[in-house]
């Protein structure tokens, strides 16, 4: 697949999964992020890909010995063990997938509105990569719309987790339309308001998902990055503000209460 960090598409016993390797070249800090991020959004109901954690094992690694890992000068086998898998969305042989859309297929997209609360998102997680998402055709609905790639989110830049003072954040390009209509004002409010339902029980708990050999002795700086996230949340409609001023875009933010529940994952073998 393309992109630093070098995942590849793999058939596994539950489908076709998108795995990066743990010991990917961005750092294995990424597959905490993309984890964090996956769940986060199931629960605020943004649509993104099922994830689940991918043993490789040592028959698999030996039976695909292109899966390595490429360096400047050299490249280096993947380890046995478990990594981190974004299901895909269709069956590769038979269906295809978008990583674009031109402005004029947006309103094509059933899902359009996803794109407005993944923008709340970023600018509460500080996505430090510009907005990615993978389009496909739904059966009588046109396209559906899945926001993927969270690997440098939390303020991750490659080497630390931390989180800018500024709030730049770049907006899908083509739905630029979606962020100051006149609908809009409702969708802003349900995504800042579901995320302010967020507690930080709530994200303790995905620091139990999350395997030791990932987080290594990362628990400590993790267990901060999300006490930052919760001071983030309570000055996010703020920092969307911010965030469209900067970019020149009108917006209005009333804001409503929203629920939200967790949902749990699962694991699944290679092929």
């Amino acid at each position: 697949m393309r992109g630093g960090s070098q995942s590849a598409l793999v058939d596994t016993d539950q489908g076709f999964y998108v795995v990066k390797w743990r010991e990917n070249p961005q750092h294995r800090r990424i597959l905490i992020n993309e984890v964090v991020c996956a769940e986060l959004l199931k629960r605020l109901g943004v649509a993104s890909p099922g994830w689940a954690y991918v043993h490789a094992d040592r028959d698999f690694i030996e039976r695909n010995p292109e899966i390595r890992i490429q360096h400047q000068h050299r490249s280096t086998a993947i380890e046995p063990g478990w990594h981190f898998g974004s299901r895909f969305p269709v069956d590769p042989d038979h269906e295809s997938v978008y990583d674009f859309l031109p402005s004029n297929l947006i309103d094509k997209v059933a899902n359009r509105w996803d794109f407005l609360k993944v923008f709340v998102f970023d600018v509460w997680v500080d996505n430090h990569d510009s907005r990615q998402a993978i389009f496909f055709r739904a059966p009588k609905r046109g396209f559906q719309v899945e926001m993927i790639d969270h690997g440098h989110a939390l303020g991750f830049d490659g080497v630390d987790w931390r989180f800018n003072s500024s709030s730049v954040r770049r907006r899908y390009p083509g739905a630029s339309g979606i962020y100051a209509s006149a609908q809009s004002a409702q969708h802003y409010s349900r995504a800042i308001a579901a995320i302010q339902e967020l507690t930080r029980d709530d994200l303790t708990q995905l620091l139990e998902l999350l395997p030791p050999e990932w987080i290594g002795d990362d628990k400590g700086l993790l267990s901060r990055q999300f006490d930052r996230l919760i001071d983030r949340a309570r000055r996010l409609i703020e920092l969307v503000a911010d965030t469209h001023a900067l970019g020149h875009v009108p917006c209005r933010l009333p804001v409503s209460r929203v629920m939200v529940a967790p949902a749990p994952a699962n694991d699944v073998e290679t092929q």
